[in-house]
């Protein structure tokens, strides 16, 4: 065999592995008459193909080629590094729905998952269905043009364990330095945001017995940080990101809160249960007029978050626990009223 055919058998298996990727079926006779060569070629191609791909299972990569007798061909089964065309533009469409990035970096990565992600025959109809949100794509005032880099960074400095000391710009204009241990990041209502626990609570004023775990900054305004010495994890309390999603409420931090109150709705309550993750149906009654009074309770990390919900609620809904939210509802009601006398 020459160096020219050895190189055309090999550029002929990958090609064909290509299109095995995406989706197509692939046959003896219409590959030979493809490539210019017999019949019984293709088939050791597709056994050598065989051979490679069955050497991978021990590394966890299962693809395999078979024959499918429905098709009348071969085609790949197993895990392929495509999404579905599906499953690529549901993820467009939550990214550019999220408002995440600045126009131009969500451009480029809903660009990428498509080009990356989809079969090459479905990427035009993908890319149809994105571009008239991509083309009216509205950022936000304030999206800062590092934040991609922003995120590396810190989430490299959660996984390695460091501590950072950060120049923050807080919601009133004032900048501030803080050293902080990080411990996530999370995405909530058009931010990114650091979980954080202050490494030491004097720098904000406040003693080790006054402050509130966790402590929340969104990452477009942290201006700069320096990465400091690693700290250690008590594992008895070690931070678990999953259950802090389902305790905090627009991302305001705060003591750890058991909230009860009562929700009347002719409708489901699902959309509560949905936004409270930690919410629990206490009892359940009708109220005479065709509605049906939920008692519900739910643990929430401090009041401020779960206040903000509260409030869009209107009528439907009426705290009973804990006391101090109750007086704070009604206080804020009472100067809400005030606005329209």
């Amino acid at each position: 065999m020459t160096e020219a055919d050895s190189s055309s058998k090999y550029f002929r298996i990958l090609e064909m592995y290509l299109r095995l990727l995406d989706g197509e079926k692939l046959t003896r006779k219409g590959e030979a008459e493809r490539y210019g060569v017999d019949v019984r070629s293709i088939q050791r191609d597709i056994d050598a193909l065989r051979t490679f791909l069955a050497g991978q299972q021990l590394s966890g990569f299962s693809q395999s080629v078979v024959y499918d007798w429905h098709e009348k061909g071969y085609v790949l089964k197993g895990n392929k590094k495509d999404l579905t065309r599906e499953e690529a533009l549901a993820l467009c469409k939550i990214l550019l729905e999220s408002r995440a990035f600045t126009k131009d970096e969500m451009g480029s990565i809903v660009d990428k998952i498509i080009r990356s992600a989809v079969p090459r025959r479905m990427i035009g109809p993908v890319q149809q269905l994105v571009n008239n949100e991509k083309q009216y794509y509205e950022e936000l005032q304030h999206h800062d043009g590092a934040l991609l880099d922003k995120i590396w960074a810190i989430g490299d400095a959660v996984s390695r364990r460091c501590t950072l000391t950060i120049r923050y710009e807080r919601k009133d204009g004032v900048e501030v330095n803080r050293t902080v241990k990080p411990l996530s990041i999370m995405f909530s209502e058009y931010y990114f945001y650091l979980i954080a626990e202050m490494a030491d609570p004097s720098e904000a004023g406040l003693t080790r017995e006054t402050y509130c775990f966790p402590t929340v900054y969104r990452l477009d305004r942290i201006h700069s940080f320096e990465e400091g010495e690693p700290f250690k994890v008590d594992y008895s309390r070690r931070f678990q990101s999953g259950e802090v999603r389902k305790r905090i409420q627009y991302m305001y931090g705060g003591r750890l809160e058991h909230v009860v109150f009562e929700y009347t709705t002719a409708d489901s309550v699902d959309h509560v249960l949905d936004r409270l993750p930690t919410a629990k149906i206490e009892r359940k009654e009708p109220d005479g007029e065709g509605r049906t009074k939920y008692t519900i309770s739910a643990e929430v990390y401090g009041l401020a978050g779960i206040r903000l919900w509260i409030r869009s609620q209107g009528p439907q809904i009426r705290v009973t626990a804990p006391e101090q939210l109750v007086k704070e509802i009604k206080e804020e009601l009472q100067t809400t009223i005030g606005l329209y006398r």
